[in-house]
């Protein structure tokens, strides 16, 4: 059985889930090639297509799928040559608002039948002067590492047994109608919200590097955010100056810190039990 699995990961959540699912398809004995949808994908409906089982995964944003999967799903539409089963892994910081009825909606123009949604609860990704937030520390994101390891074995099981496995059901998903609705314009307009304050940025380039959707333009001496943006924050969180300003607003690292991923979490002193 060959498995393909098409990622979004902003800032290392998603991508951590991904590998953990790559893991255990191997350890099981199954062909599984995971794909970050930033990338433009070589051959995509020729891999589609030899796919037994597509897998997509991604971070949840608002309530919401992120507006880069959006894309590349509505790629998706008139490739693939016969129903596909696909399955679906998302991660949040707090709770999945979004649930399979919205994935289903998404989904119902492409060829693909969903047999499994899932969600894991990792950590949220994003600490601003608007909305400041205070990271888990190292004991609790193991746990929920653990925990997130034990649903995707779980997950890997059920679908390897013919069998579906649709989680993330539940009364929370009738505040994600509006919570979408409210942060839909927000998303929408994210890179409004982002600048550069020249005197702190070193030129690294790692933003423009980095920008999963080349969002990030530097020209005449000079940086600017396009409306492609997907509003992931992964350049405002790896800045290694703090260059890269929200609303206008410096976030002291002392006070906002930034995330890199759950294994950031793990190595940080700061985040010590």
């Amino acid at each position: 059985m060959k498995f393909s699995v098409f990622y979004f990961s902003g800032t290392g959540n998603t991508k951590w889930a991904v590998d953990q699912l790559s893991e255990n398809f191997f350890k099981r004995g199954y062909e599984c090639e995971i794909y970050p949808i930033e990338d433009d994908v070589p051959n995509l409906e020729e891999k589609i297509n030899a796919t037994d089982i597509v897998g997509i995964a991604f971070p949840i944003y608002g309530a919401s799928m992120p507006n880069i999967m959006k894309r590349f799903i509505g790629k998706l539409g008139a490739i693939s040559n016969k129903t596909k089963p696909v399955f679906i892994v998302t991660t949040a910081g707090y709770i999945d608002a979004f649930g399979p009825f919205c994935a289903k909606k998404i989904l119902k123009n492409c060829n693909f039948r969903l047999i499994a949604y899932t969600s894991l609860k990792i950590s949220n990704n994003i600490s601003t002067p608007k909305i400041k937030s205070n990271f888990i520390k190292r004991d609790k994101i193991e746990k929920r590492m653990d925990k997130s390891k034990e649903v995707i074995i779980k997950l890997i099981n059920r679908i390897a047994s013919g069998k579906g496995y649709i989680r993330n059901i539940g009364f929370y998903l009738i505040p994600g109608i509006f919570v979408r609705k409210a942060s839909r314009n927000g998303q929408r307009d994210n890179y409004l919200a982002l600048s550069i304050n020249t005197e702190k940025c070193s030129q690294c380039m790692i933003c423009l590097k980095n920008c999963p959707t080349k969002s990030i333009v530097f020209s005449e001496n000079k940086f600017s955010f396009l409306t492609s943006c997907t509003a992931c924050m992964r350049c405002y969180n790896f800045c290694p100056n703090f260059a890269i300003y929200h609303e206008n607003k410096y976030a002291d690292p002392n006070i906002y810190k930034r995330y890199r991923g759950p294994q950031s979490i793990l190595k940080n002193k700061a985040f010590k039990s």
